[in-house]
């Protein structure tokens, strides 16, 4: 796995285990330690699918990432890594059968999920049972998602408004995987303050069976892929959802350099230039800033949290990334993402 900058379609990366890439994206060649690499850029009309994502080790309480190539035949190889740590965990090879199910094995661990609607999940465990972890993930922009599954994974956003107690309103955004877990965020476009973040299962129809939420609010009628209504600790209010489109949904990972701490964000625009976005350290147990911003026309995003924190990066071709300074302009860290679908 290779970490590094693009500039002008040139490219100088350096690999977790010391070897070097570098090329020219304009020529669609590269260098790999001296053996020549031609590359090619994914289109719609590709049989090979790559997905990547985000995986944590439970047991050590560690995040990293993940990325998977899966060929037409179902056939796949898939790269575990920790980058605050600097190595590669693990290489797995595995196949995606008719359903989307995918069972993964290496020389340590094992796996095994869903690949669906463009979303991947699951879970694995070390051979001796030591230790195990999950592992999420999305289709990467410019491929074809595996076409497996008429279910309700995929990616939905709306927004909710207060009815009773304190006002507010703002924009929400659900993923739910083809393992029927989902993540929920709520951030508020009246206070900067008010973000709520939950985790659980749902039923085929998209109704909670299990959720946690950080902010204790708890969805008291409806479903996550229609919307309904909900209670809050001070206020209580209705939601509605929609599958996403576009580039209304974006998520991804990122590290806070400051500490060698990765985490995971998620960001919610609003169809008018608004963007709204939540982060969190799951290896933490920890909800981030709330951040609220504007995403102009060219992809540009510039968002701020009540922190002081600002970020600044782009939305472009179904990929998003940039960097972020804390209050007083020091670079804190970076962020990579994808467009959920």
């Amino acid at each position: 796995m290779f970490l590094g900058v693009v500039t002008g379609g040139s490219f100088a990366q350096l690999g977790l285990r010391g070897s070097t890439l570098s090329g020219d994206l304009s020529t669609a060649s590269a260098d790999w330690d001296g053996v020549a690499v031609q590359l090619r850029k994914l289109s719609s009309a590709d049989t090979t699918h790559v997905y990547a994502g985000s995986t944590i080790n439970e047991t050590l309480g560690l995040g990293g990432l993940w990325s998977a190539s899966v060929d037409a035949n179902g056939d796949g190889v898939a790269l575990f890594a920790y980058p605050t740590l600097g190595f590669v965990s693990e290489v797995q090879s595995g196949r995606v059968d008719a359903n989307g199910t995918v069972n993964w094995s290496g020389p340590h661990d094992v796996g095994q999920g869903r690949l669906e609607n463009g979303l991947a999940a699951g879970r694995w465990t070390a051979r001796d049972g030591s230790q195990q972890g999950s592992w999420q993930g999305s289709v990467t922009p410019g491929g074809q998602p595996i076409p497996r599954g008429n279910g309700i994974a995929g990616a939905w956003v709306g927004r909710y408004r207060s009815t009773a107690g304190v006002a507010d309103e703002g924009l929400l955004g659900v993923v739910i995987y083809p393992d029927a877990t989902f993540l929920a965020v709520a951030v508020s476009t009246t206070d900067p303050l008010r973000r709520d973040v939950g985790l659980g299962a749902v039923a085929p129809d998209g109704v909670p069976t299990v959720a946690l939420t950080w902010g204790g609010t708890t969805v008291t009628s409806g479903s996550l892929i229609a919307g309904g209504t909900y209670q809050a600790p001070d206020h209580a209010g209705t939601f509605d959802l929609r599958r996403a489109a576009g580039d209304e949904l974006h998520a991804g990972v990122f590290v806070d350099a400051a500490f060698s701490l990765p985490g995971t964000w998620i960001a919610i625009a609003d169809g008018q230039g608004g963007v709204a976005g939540l982060t969190a350290y799951p290896t933490l147990l920890a909800v981030g800033d709330g951040a609220w911003g504007t995403l102009d026309g060219n992809g540009t995003l510039q968002a701020s949290t009540a922190s002081g924190d600002r970020a600044d990066g782009r939305f472009e071709q179904g990929m998003s990334g940039g960097t972020w300074v804390d209050a007083s302009g020091v670079q804190r860290g970076w962020w990579t993402g994808f467009r959920l679908q």
